[in-house]
C-alpha cells in the first residue's frame, strides 16, 4: 500500500495552472514543528524543513520511530522502556506487563499466593487470598489481601484444618462455631422428648430439637405412661390385683406367681460395687403369693480412690490420675529412661510428678533423678580433687608468663616498659562444681622496690567462669584481664592509683562476670594496710545451686589474710546480697589467675610459701564430686 500513498502525494503536488513555482493548489507551507506532527508516537515527531530534499509538499520531513523494537501506540511506549526492574521475569503492569510491584521479586502475576494477615498480594490478583488447606472451598480467615483504596479482604474459614467447618454449613450441637458466623449451635439437632410426669422418661410423640434439655424434656423416650412417675423402665414390676405394667416391658404382673419362701435376685446387673438386691416370695393375703420389694440393693455412689467402681459406670477411679498400686515407666527430667512412678493408695495421685530413678554412684550426674532433692545423690557425690594449676600445664592468655618454679618465687608478670599489659594463666581443662563447692586459694606476694611511692601495677584477680566459648580477656587497668565473654565471678585485688584522688587505698572487689560484658561489683572491701610489701592469703569459694529445690543456693564467699589477721567473710548469696547468677551443681568451670600492669610501671606478682608453707601455689580444691 506504500505506493498508493506516494501516488496520492504526487497527485496532490501536481501543478494545475502550469506555473513553475512548484506550488500546490490549496497547500499551506509549514512554519514550525507542530504544523507537521501527526500526533502518533510510534512513527516519531515530524519536523518542518521546507529546504530539505526529503520534505513533502507542505515542507514536512518524516521522522524515525523512537523505538528499536516493538512499539505500543496505546501506551505510547517502546518495549525496551518497559523493563523487569526486580528480575522476577515479568514486566511492570504500568507498561502492559503482569507485575503489580516491580520493586518486589516475590510479587508478580502467577506467583504463589501466601496466607498472611499483612495483606500482601503475591500473585497480583486481589481475589486470591491463599491456599485452601482443608479443601472445602473456603480460605483461612487469617489470609488477607489489600485492595485498592486500602481496603482489606480476608478469607472466611474459621478453621482451615477441618473441611466440615466453613460458612454455609449447619451449626449443629457441639463442635463449636461450624459455620464461622460467631455464634454456636444455632442449628440444634439433638432430639428431646416430653416428660410430663418428671420420671426421667419421655414419650416418642412429643419432641423438640435443642442442644440442651429444657424444662420438661429428656433424652430417653421409653415411658409407657407419662401420667405417672412410678411407671417407667426403671421401675420394678409390682404384683397386685391391678394389671399394671410398671416396668414398661409390655407385660403386667409378670413373675408374680412364686412358691412361698422362695428367694431370687432382683432384675438388673451387678456393676462395680452396685448390686440389684434380692426378693422373697410372700403370701399376698388372699391365698396367693407375690414377690416382695427388692432388699439389700446397693445404689451408685460418688467415685473415690479405692480401686473400686463406686459409681457403677464400668470405670474404676476414673476421676483420679491413677489407680492405687499402678506403676508407669518413662524418662525422667534428667534424661534417664526406664524410670518409674507409682500411684499412691490414698490419693490416687503419682507419688512423684516425674519418673524417678534410684541414685547410685554409677548414675551420679548432678541431677535430681529421684525427684526428692539432692540428698540421695549427695551420698555418692563424695569425691574431691585438688590441683595446683600453675604446675598443670596452664593455658596462658595475653601477656602472661611465669618465672621460677616450685620452692622459689613463681612470678606471673614482670614488666617495666611503656605499655599497659594484661595476662592470665587458666586451668587447661574445666572442672565440674560439686555439691561441696570449689575453693580457689593461694598466697599472693607483691613486692615494691626501695623508695617506691607509687604502687606497682594495677592488681591481680582470681577468676572462676562457666565454660562456653573462647576466653577473651578484657582491657588493662581495673579490668585486670578478666574474661569478657563468660558468666562467672572474679575476685580482684585493685591497687590504688596515686593520681586518682578518689582511690586512696587498695581494695578487694568481688565482681559478677557476664557474657554481655556488664560486670557489676557485688562487694568491695578496703584494705587498711599500707602499700608496702604485703603477704596475702586469698580464698574464693563458689557453692553451687542444688537440684530439686525451689531456692537458689548459689553462694560466693571471700576472705583474705593481711596484717596478721583474717578478714571477715564477704560475698553474696545465702540470704544476703544476691549473686545475680545461678551456678547449678555440675556446671563446668574454668579457673585462672590474672594480672594487669600499668603503662610505664614495673610489676611483679609472686606466689611463694611464706607464711603458708603448705600452700605455696594457687590451687583449686573441688569437693562433692561425682566419682
Amino acid at each position: 500500500m506504500k505506493w498508493l500513498l506516494v501516488f496520492s502525494l504526487l497527485v496532490a503536488c501536481g501543478d494545475d495552472d502550469g506555473s513553475s513555482d512548484g506550488g500546490l493548489d490549496g497547500a499551506v507551507m509549514c512554519t514550525g514543528g507542530p504544523d507537521c506532527d501527526d500526533g502518533f508516537f510510534c512513527n516519531g515527531v515530524e519536523r518542518c524543513d521546507p529546504a530539505s530534499t526529503s520534505a513533502d509538499a507542505r515542507g514536512c520531513v518524516a521522522a524515525v520511530s523512537p523505538c528499536t523494537g516493538d512499539c505500543d501506540e496505546t501506551l505510547r511506549m517502546c518495549a525496551e522502556d518497559c523493563r523487569d526492574a526486580d528480575g522476577d521475569g515479568q514486566r511492570d503492569a504500568a507498561c502492559g506487563g503482569a507485575d503489580c510491584d516491580d520493586d518486589n521479586p516475590n510479587r508478580y502475576g502467577g506467583a504463589e499466593e501466601i496466607c498472611d494477615a499483612a495483606g500482601v498480594d503475591e500473585d497480583c490478583d486481589p481475589n486470591t487470598l491463599g491456599p485452601d488447606a482443608d479443601g472445602d472451598g473456603f480460605v483461612d480467615d487469617a489470609c488477607c489481601n489489600e485492595r485498592s483504596g486500602g481496603m482489606f479482604v480476608c478469607g472466611d474459614d474459621c478453621d482451615d484444618s477441618d473441611p466440615a467447618v466453613h460458612p454455609g454449613v449447619n451449626d449443629i450441637c457441639g463442635n463449636g462455631d461450624e459455620d464461622c458466623d460467631g455464634a454456636t449451635d444455632e442449628n440444634p439437632n439433638q432430639v428431646f422428648y416430653r416428660d410430663a410426669d418428671g420420671d426421667g422418661f419421655g414419650v416418642p410423640g412429643d419432641t423438640i430439637l435443642a442442644c440442651a434439655a429444657g424444662g420438661g424434656y429428656v433424652l430417653r423416650d421409653s415411658d409407657c405412661d407419662d401420667d405417672f412417675a412410678n411407671i417407667n423402665p426403671d421401675e420394678e414390676e409390682r404384683c397386685g390385683a391391678a394389671l399394671v405394667d410398671e416396668d414398661c416391658d409390655g407385660a403386667a404382673n409378670e413373675g408374680c406367681s412364686c412358691t412361698s419362701g422362695e428367694m431370687r435376685a432382683c432384675p438388673g446387673d451387678a456393676v462395680g460395687t452396685c448390686t440389684p438386691g434380692v426378693q422373697q416370695c410372700l403370701s399376698d393375703g388372699g391365698g396367693g403369693t407375690e414377690w416382695s420389694v427388692c432388699v439389700d440393693r446397693v445404689e451408685p455412689a460418688d467415685e473415690f480412690c479405692d480401686s473400686f467402681d463406686n459409681d457403677c459406670d464400668g470405670d474404676t477411679d476414673e476421676d483420679f490420675e491413677c489407680t492405687p498400686g499402678q506403676m508407669e515407666t518413662g524418662t525422667n527430667a534428667c534424661g534417664r529412661s526406664g524410670c518409674e512412678r507409682v500411684c499412691t493408695d490414698d490419693t490416687c495421685a503419682w507419688a512423684t510428678r516425674d519418673f524417678s530413678c534410684g541414685e547410685t554412684a554409677a548414675t551420679c550426674d548432678y541431677c535430681d533423678d529421684t525427684g526428692s532433692g539432692p540428698a540421695a545423690e549427695m551420698t555418692f557425690a563424695s569425691a574431691s580433687r585438688t590441683y595446683e594449676f600453675l604446675e598443670d600445664t596452664p593455658l596462658f592468655l595475653g601477656h602472661a608468663r611465669f618465672v621460677g618454679g616450685r620452692g622459689s618465687n613463681t612470678v606471673l608478670v614482670q614488666y617495666d616498659d611503656a605499655a599497659p599489659r594484661v595476662g592470665g594463666a587458666f586451668s587447661p581443662t574445666t572442672e565440674p562444681i560439686g555439691y561441696g563447692g570449689a575453693m580457689f586459694a593461694g598466697d599472693v606476694v607483691s613486692g615494691a622496690p626501695a623508695g617506691a611511692t607509687q604502687p606497682l601495677g594495677d592488681g591481680w584477680a582470681f577468676v572462676a567462669v562457666i565454660e562456653g566459648g573462647a576466653l577473651v580477656l578484657g582491657p588493662g587497668g581495673a579490668a585486670l584481664g578478666v574474661p569478657r565473654d563468660r558468666d562467672g565471678f572474679a575476685l580482684e585485688w585493685r591497687r590504688y592509683q596515686e593520681d586518682d584522688p578518689s582511690d586512696d587505698t587498695d581494695s578487694l572487689v568481688l565482681r559478677r562476670l557476664s557474657a554481655s560484658g556488664i560486670d557489676p561489683v557485688i562487694v568491695r572491701v578496703p584494705n587498711p594496710a599500707s602499700v608496702s610489701t604485703l603477704y596475702e592469703r586469698v580464698e574464693l569459694v563458689v557453692m553451687p545451686d542444688r537440684p530439686g529445690t525451689t531456692a537458689d543456693e548459689t553462694e560466693v564467699r571471700v576472705r583474705f589474710f593481711t596484717g596478721g589477721a583474717w578478714s571477715a567473710v564477704h560475698g553474696c548469696g545465702a540470704g544476703g546480697t544476691p549473686c545475680g547468677l545461678t551456678v547449678p551443681a555440675g556446671s563446668p568451670m574454668r579457673f585462672g589467675v590474672t594480672a594487669a600492669v600499668g603503662a610505664g610501671r614495673q610489676e611483679t606478682y609472686s606466689y611463694k610459701g611464706t607464711p603458708f608453707s603448705d600452700q605455696d601455689m594457687p590451687s583449686v580444691t573441688i569437693t562433692g564430686l561425682c566419682p
